[in-house]
């Protein structure tokens, strides 16, 4: 697995055995391959997009003046 992209030494990883080392393994997926920092970006947006929408909609629910360019 190419987890070591774009980093100068290697992350320090300590023994681990289970659910522990389970865990380390997928946040080392997907913080460092390019496949999870694409899903996480993906993600990202999405949660931005959520932001906006709520913000919309309180601010019809104030009765306020919606901006054009966040609502089209």
């Amino acid at each position: 697995m190419a987890g070591r992209l774009g980093k100068a030494s290697p992350k320090p990883k300590p023994s681990k055995r289970g659910v522990a080392a389970d865990f380390e393994a997928v946040m080392d997926y997907t913080n460092y391959s390019p496949r999870g920092r694409n899903e996480n970006d993906h993600l990202r947006r999405t949660l931005k997009e959520i932001e906006e929408t709520v913000k919309i909609m309180l601010k019809k629910r104030e009765g306020q003046e919606v901006d054009q360019k966040m609502n089209p």
